[in-house]
């Protein structure tokens, strides 16, 4: 029965305990009048408005007939105003507070109650508030009244044994069950209830018993699942596995079956079984991508055991992939898949299968570009980068890349006019302060290429791509960009280093370039600024400090740079460590120095002499 024919019911059962009628309404009375004649006449009976019951009925129609909230539930609370007692009033607007104001629901159930302890309506209606207010102990209580009042109804136990496996009164709940199971046999919502509570006791065994018992009863997933975490809990792995095996033979799409079997290996760290599932797992058709790619991708991440298990990874990265290959998570798996196996061709064409996707994707162009690049094959990244252009000519990310290309091939002005390009059509501060940067290197470059070819005495460029630009000019545009990218992005790291280390070789506002080193150094700690903030603390006499921080630079340099071993022996020299500065030195001319450079500096060993060093050597 739904809410509204019960509650007309009641209001009908009301009226007719007090001989009331739904309307006014007229009845007819014969009288007899002198002479014989003989006329109809009527007696109006009004109804009684004032009497509480009608007014109860009202206003059950307001709400649950005319739907009209405000008006009925204010004639309830008038009602209640008028008698305080009157039960079914509070009832009602106990009912209709308890899932958004609980605090006034329980007043009004309390009230309900205390007005008449048999009813069980009231009861449960108080019992449900005390739960909905946290009030566990005196739910518990109330419900135990319930059990009373209305002993041969098992939902009534299954809630009190729920509260009391809630507030960890499992024994009181354990035995409650088994009085439930002797008025009602097994019921299995009780029987799940139970079987936790056994557990949570230590009653494994018990619990097993339960466990077996249900799934006897109705061999479903919940069951099975069950009587395998208890077996698992009895430390009975063997049938724990073969239950789980057993489940998956039967159904073998079924997610859930295998999940489970792999949660199992998983726990006990049965890796090789545990792979084997998975591989089955991320093949099964009706299961979430998202899931999966999460899947996969965490065992992705784990290098040690991506290593030890590739083959059953690879299985599941090439399933994903052909399960979803218009899914570009799918696609980069695959293509770092081929990466991670050094299979750089098979990723080339993975990406170039899919230049023709629609819509097209700027990533994939990017990938083969830089595929191509890493292959040392420009001019297949000309070609493809150019494509990309016409597809996406506002890309930023491909006018770096044309830069990046032209920068290679040494064509450094048509590499600036790229960058400037991509500067123009950059969304953001901090991309536009990159590029700034690059730019600035740009420049740089051109001014060690026009300084080298003035000490050759070379005076025009006849390269492949001339530049047409003093080193003083050159030297100009490299600081002004420098200048211009800490404007937009003062935090890149790259430009404070680059930019200070240059000043440093001029030995030029030094203050300033420590400023600037000491700032890149805190935004990264890699080897380049350590040696950059050391080298400029050893040009302003801090040598002791600056040995501090170069030793830290080596520690951290996996290129055996030369530059870093042989500012490190200036340092040491500084520090009259004369032996320990020929060694480093020596390291230097075997990384690469220049042989000049460094044949100078022991020569000043050999003729034990100490004049003040001119440091003007480039990294």
């Amino acid at each position: 029965m739904n809410c509204v024919a019960k509650y007309l019911l009641v209001a009908v059962a009301a009226l007719l305990s007090v001989g009331e009628v739904a309307a006014q309404r007229s009845l007819p009375i014969t009288r007899h009048k002198a002479g014989g004649i003989v006329r109809n006449d009527t007696i109006v009976i009004a109804r009684d408005t004032t009497s509480e019951r009608y007014r109860y009925v009202e206003a059950l129609k307001l709400l649950h007939i005319s739907r009209d909230t405000v008006r009925g539930y204010a004639l309830l609370r008038e009602m209640i105003a008028s008698d305080s007692s009157y039960a079914p009033a509070h009832h009602s607007l106990a009912t209709s507070a308890m899932r958004h104001n609980p605090a006034m629901a329980l007043r009004h159930a309390e009230s309900a109650y205390r007005s008449d302890t048999t009813s069980l309506w009231y009861a449960k209606s108080y019992g449900e508030a005390l739960m909905q207010n946290r009030m566990m102990e005196q739910a518990i209580e109330q419900y135990r009244r319930i059990v009373e009042l209305e002993p041969k109804n098992p939902e009534n136990y299954y809630i009190l044994a729920w509260l009391l496996s809630r507030e960890g009164r499992y024994d009181e709940g354990i035995e409650l069950i088994a009085t439930s199971e002797t008025l009602f046999g097994r019921i299995d919502a009780l029987a799940e209830l139970k079987l936790f509570m056994l557990y949570r006791t230590g009653q494994t065994l018990l619990a097993e018993r339960e466990a077996r018992m249900a799934y006897e009863a109705n061999p479903s997933e919940d069951n099975m699942e069950r009587l395998g975490e208890m077996y698992a809990a009895n430390k009975k792995d063997s049938l724990a596995e073969q239950l789980y095996i057993e489940a998956v033979r039967r159904d073998s799409l079924s997610a859930r079956n295998l999940l489970r079997l792999g949660e199992y290996y998983y726990q006990r760290k049965q890796m090789t079984p545990y792979m084997k599932v998975m591989v089955q797992i991320i093949a099964l058709p009706d299961w979430d991508f998202d899931m999966k790619y999460k899947a996969v991708k965490t065992l992705v991440d784990d290098r040690q055991m991506y290593n030890a298990y590739v083959f059953d990874i690879a299985q599941m990265i090439l399933s994903l992939y052909k399960q979803y290959p218009e899914k570009p998570e799918a696609l980069d798996l695959l293509g770092s898949h081929y990466i991670y196996m050094s299979d750089i061709e098979s990723c080339l064409t993975l990406y170039k299968r899919h230049l023709t996707d629609e819509p097209p994707r700027e990533e994939y162009y990017i990938a083969v570009i830089d595929i191509h690049n890493y292959l040392e094959q420009y001019d297949s990244v000309a070609h493809y980068t150019q494509r990309a252009l016409d597809i996406f000519p506002t890309s930023p990310t491909l006018h770096l890349h044309r830069g990046a290309t032209q920068q290679i091939k040494g064509d450094l002005m048509g590499c600036i006019r790229s960058f400037e390009r991509a500067e123009q059509m950059a969304t953001n501060d901090t991309l536009r302060g990159e590029i700034l940067g690059y730019i600035g290197d740009v420049y740089h470059s051109i001014r060690e290429r026009r300084e080298a070819l003035d000490r050759a005495g070379v005076r025009r460029d006849t390269s492949r791509y001339p530049v047409r630009m003093s080193a003083a000019k050159a030297r100009q545009r490299s600081y002004m960009y420098y200048e211009k990218a800490l404007l937009y992005y003062y935090d890149n790291a790259a430009v404070l280093n680059n930019y200070a280390y240059f000043l440093s070789l001029e030995g030029s506002q030094l203050e300033r370039a420590e400023q600037m080193a000491s700032r890149a150094v805190e935004l990264d700690r890699n080897a380049s600024n350590l040696d950059t903030y050391a080298w400029i603390l050893h040009l302003r006499g801090e040598h002791a400090e600056a040995q501090r921080l170069m030793r830290q630079a080596l520690a951290l340099d996996e290129g055996e740079s030369a530059d870093l071993q042989m500012h490190y022996g200036d340092i040491l020299y500084a520090l009259e460590n004369y032996a320990l500065a020929k060694s480093y030195w020596q390291r230097a001319l075997q990384y690469g120095a220049e042989r000049e450079a460094v044949e100078f500096r022991l020569g000043l060993l050999e003729r034990d002499v100490k004049p003040k060093m001119q440091y003007n050597t480039e990294r």
